[in-house]
């Protein structure tokens, strides 16, 4: 009896400590993962290199994995290396942007407009086609669980709702602005109202029953409905909103920019069948295609004011 009572201390201490080392753990990637970003930017500015910085929209490696052949028809093209960095985050991207360490960027729809907003001369180059729409504008959607009897906003009142990041454009800031301007207060229309941190984390909540409803982007829920089948239903969708920007920082010189632009809407096939891109190509807007969101934005901003 005594031996079994010492192994279970023994193993409870032992995920104890695991759990501590496991913690400290991921404080040191998020620290390796500036430090070795620092080195590849420097060396390659350094070399007279590009640096192209992409948050990690998917994750870190399938963002690697979608944008790397991208980075390689890129630098086959201008004739010199194109590095392609995976930042920590998504305020790495306005930090780095600042800094001047990003030379061409891969911005979230939200995210071009706060980067252009502290950086006025970052240089918008095109906006993303989506690869299973073909077209450079998406649709979020608020969705519940097939078989809950939630299927108009109205069944939601009383009931519990998430959002992903407040960063997100189809995840929070569109459905947030219609909300505001149709009367709904979700802290009180809803019975609670989660703040996930991203689609994936709505999409599970919705899907597993921990949460009754919620805001996602499409291209997170079509590979949601791959992983639970098709569990969701869609009941309001919001937008249209604009696709993900590539930019540039203002002293890249005019031929480069040129080329950068001309080889984002010709993408060869090796580039754009990669299964973890979302996009099909870019094409040619201007930066006042960002205008309506700049105002969605702004109306989802007045709400957390108050």
């Amino acid at each position: 009896m005594k031996i079994m009572l010492r192994l279970i201390l023994y193993l409870v201490g032992l995920s104890v400590l695991c759990s501590i080392c496991h913690a400290d753990n991921r404080r040191e990637n998020d620290t390796d993962i500036v430090r070795k970003n620092d080195e590849i930017i420097r060396t390659v500015h350094e070399s007279g290199g590009i640096v192209m910085a992409v948050p990690p929209y998917w994750g870190r490696e399938p963002t690697w994995i979608g944008f790397e052949q991208l980075a390689k028809h890129l630098g086959s093209v201008l004739k010199k290396e194109v590095a392609l960095v995976i930042l920590k985050d998504h305020q790495s991207m306005i930090t780095r942007t600042k800094a001047g360490d990003v030379d061409i960027g891969v911005y979230g729809a939200s995210l071009y407009v706060r980067t252009k907003k502290i950086c006025p001369r970052l240089r918008y180059i095109a906006t993303s086609i989506w690869k299973k729409t073909g077209k450079y504008t998406f649709f979020a959607y608020l969705i519940t669980r097939k078989g809950s009897g939630l299927l108009s906003i109205e069944s939601l009142s009383g009931k519990s709702f998430a959002f992903g990041s407040k960063e997100s454009t189809g995840g929070y800031k569109y459905p947030r602005a219609w909300m505001k301007e149709n009367g709904i207060d979700p802290e009180k229309y809803f019975s609670n109202v989660r703040f996930l941190g991203s689609h994936n984390n709505v999409l599970d909540a919705v899907a597993k029953g921990g949460v009754d409803a919620g805001a996602v982007s499409p291209g997170p829920l079509a590979k949601a409905e791959k992983r639970y089948g098709k569990v969701f239903n869609r009941i309001r969708k919001f937008g249209p909103i604009p696709g993900t920007v590539i930019a540039v920082k203002d002293n890249l010189p005019e031929e480069s920019i040129g080329k950068i632009a001309a080889v984002l809407t010709s993408l060869p096939d090796e580039v754009t069948e990669v299964e973890d891109l979302d996009f099909i190509g870019f094409k040619v807007l201007s930066d006042e295609a960002y205008d309506q969101l700049r105002k969605v934005i702004e109306v989802a901003r007045s709400v957390e004011k108050k």
